[in-house]
């Protein structure tokens, strides 16, 4: 198993190599033995055939094609009082203020804090519960 420090692929080539390197190009998701139905081990994630696509924040207006939108979105939020109390929020010593905005921003400081758990190897995935036929009792 690779550990949890090795990148997961980018590219066709990076996936590849970590394929040949653990030995997997004979492999399918569907001939490899599944072992849990949260976590699977980079072997099975690998057999998945994803790639890991990184697109900064900058680039998303031209990724989705969203230029044009700008000008509209700027002259609509120049009017809102909240939208300029928003925008300096993001001093890190300035306090969310009341307004339009302050939910979103509160929450954008939720995730900020998230720390990232590198502890494992695996990819979790939280499986859909479906225990309503449980809780159905006879009449």
């Amino acid at each position: 198993m690779v550990d949890a420090s090795t990148e997961v692929p980018d590219s066709p080539r990076a996936w590849q190599e970590q394929v040949n390197f653990l030995g997997l190009s004979s492999q399918t998701i569907h001939n490899m033995p599944l072992k849990s139905a949260s976590h699977i081990p980079r072997e099975q994630f690998l057999m998945l055939q994803v790639l890991w696509k990184s697109h900064t924040s900058s680039a998303f207006l031209d990724y989705y094609d969203l230029n044009h939108l700008l000008p509209r979105a700027n002259a609509i939020l120049k009017h809102v009082s909240s939208w300029d109390k928003y925008c300096k929020t993001f001093d890190p010593r300035s306090p969310i203020p009341e307004g339009t905005f302050a939910a979103a921003r509160y929450y954008q400081f939720q995730v900020s804090k998230t720390k990232q758990d590198d502890s494992g190897s695996c990819v979790s995935f939280t499986p859909k519960v479906h225990n309503t036929r449980s809780r159905a009792q006879p009449a």
